[in-house]
């Protein structure tokens, strides 16, 4: 609580007190001889009660090349995105007057945002050649803008995730075929553990956390296993790596990932992680179509929180 007493606008002479003061016990000083006349003979001490809060304020800060401009603490500023990007940037003056860091969750950069909307618009209203054109054009952007930089930005990462999960879908839809060597390569950019604080910010700020690429992983798997004529596929990433094919197990084993392709050197003590199932004792006369995806990163990405 603060305490003001009298009136509490000062310093009036004149006719500049003629400017009436929020008290209704204050008076305006006597045009004539300039004396105050701030305190009635009724008028006692006045307590204006403010909150604290209202006295304490961020000052202007300048990062990321945004101006946060002074704000009252518990308030958040609302900024336009650095000029790569789309969108409304926020930033929070906590209760004691200090800033935290910015929040970048919408903001996107321009290309995949003008990308993202096209891919919405072709595929509720163009023919299925021109879909698949822009689902592939689209994938081929998003291997560009995710090899191209260190590290993806919470914006660009969640935004990543929702056209993946548009492209599984219309996938699923219509049987097109997509690139399927850029679209894993997507995938293994994103998974990259430099992105491990963007995936934090991702699942704190929306619904989209790792189990949500997985599970978009997992209905892409089993769209590619409903072909009868399977193309063996296999892709060795940085962060994933994963194999399709099709085989007898009556006629041989399957061992994943296989010893040759597992990232561990020769003289490491680390323990190699392979899944092995061995040549069965059957007669199985079909052969079974398999998809196996070993991730390496998953650990740097969930991080501690058990609940994911």
């Amino acid at each position: 609580m603060f305490i003001f007493l009298g009136c509490p606008v000062s310093g009036y002479n004149g006719d500049d007190c003629y400017i009436s003061c929020s008290d209704p016990d204050c008076r305006k000083s006597h045009v004539k001889t300039g004396t105050c006349q701030g305190r009635d003979s009724r008028y006692t001490d006045h307590q204006y009660g403010l909150d604290p809060k209202e006295l304490m304020s961020c000052k202007d800060e300048q990062i990321d090349g945004i101006l946060w401009n002074t704000t009252i603490a518990g308030k958040t500023l609302k900024q336009p995105c650095p000029s790569y990007q789309k969108g409304v940037a926020t930033r929070l003056c906590d209760e004691h007057g200090e800033w935290e860091p910015p929040n970048f969750i919408n903001c996107t950069n321009e290309a995949l945002m003008n990308a993202s909307a096209l891919l919405e618009r072709i595929i509720e209203n163009e023919t299925q050649d021109q879909i698949q054109e822009t689902v592939n054009n689209t994938l081929r952007l998003m291997k560009n803008l995710t090899s191209t930089t260190s590290r993806i930005s919470a914006g660009d990462l969640s935004s990543s995730l929702s056209v993946l999960e548009k492209i599984v879908t219309v996938t699923n839809a219509t049987g097109l075929a997509i690139e399927k060597e850029v679209f894993y390569a997507v995938i293994d950019n994103i998974l990259s553990s430099d992105n491990s604080n963007s995936w934090t910010i991702v699942s704190k700020e929306t619904e989209k956390d790792p189990t949500f690429l997985l599970k978009n992983m997992d209905r892409f798997s089993k769209i590619t296993l409903q072909n009868d004529n399977i193309t063996a596929t296999k892709f060795n990433g940085s962060n994933f790596e994963l194999v399709i094919n099709q085989t007898k197990t009556d006629e041989t084993g399957i061992r994943f990932p296989e010893e040759q392709s597992n990232n561990v050197s020769q003289n490491s003590e680390e323990i190699p992680t392979f899944l092995e199932l061995p040549k069965q004792a059957s007669n199985d006369i079909k052969a079974i179509n398999f998809v196996a995806v070993l991730y390496k990163t998953m650990s740097d990405i969930l991080g501690s929180d058990s609940n994911r």
